[in-house]
């Protein structure tokens, strides 16, 4: 008993090595086969490893933890200046039409959804903000124009 968790430290490092080395290739595709020439480890050891440690092969892995990635770069983004197809190929992802699929899956929405969804709701509350403001600047103007008025006509009665 006391063995399983000496064997699974040098498992979890090399984990927390290779997602640091993908982290560090952040536009390139990624192969386990580049990983693991990095690490000079045989391939089914770390398919093996990642199973062990992760739950999932390195390649799930390293798919889902840059999506993670490119949704915290959507969701960052501003719908102006930033376009999904830069996001998703700024990690890594050449084929748009599998990433929105992989995205859709993991997420729920579409990438754009995501890009445009926080803006938007934004967006929306700064016009509804900016119309409570105007209408609360038209109505002072009014009691002002109104006081303005009844001054004038109190001042020509006293003349």
């Amino acid at each position: 008993m006391d063995s399983e968790p000496a064997m699974s430290s040098p498992r979890r490092t090399l984990v927390c090595k290779a997602e640091g080395w993908v982290k560090g290739h952040p536009n390139r595709p990624i192969h386990v086969a580049d990983v693991c020439a990095a690490f000079n480890i045989p391939l089914r050891t770390f398919q093996r490893i990642f199973h062990e440690t992760v739950g999932m092969g390195p390649a799930h892995y390293f798919a889902a933890m840059r999506l993670n990635q490119a949704r915290v770069a959507l969701l960052a983004g501003s719908p102006f200046t930033t376009s999904v197809t830069q996001i998703a190929l700024d990690h890594g992802f050449r084929e748009l039409g599998r990433f929105a699929r992989a995205y859709r899956r993991t997420f729920g929405e579409t990438p754009s959804d995501t890009l445009h969804g926080g803006h938007n709701k934004l967006a929306a509350a700064t016009r509804q903000e900016q119309f409570r403001h105007s209408k609360t600047k038209c109505k002072e103007r009014m009691k002002d124009h109104g006081r303005n008025k009844i001054d004038r006509l109190r001042e020509k009665r006293l003349a």
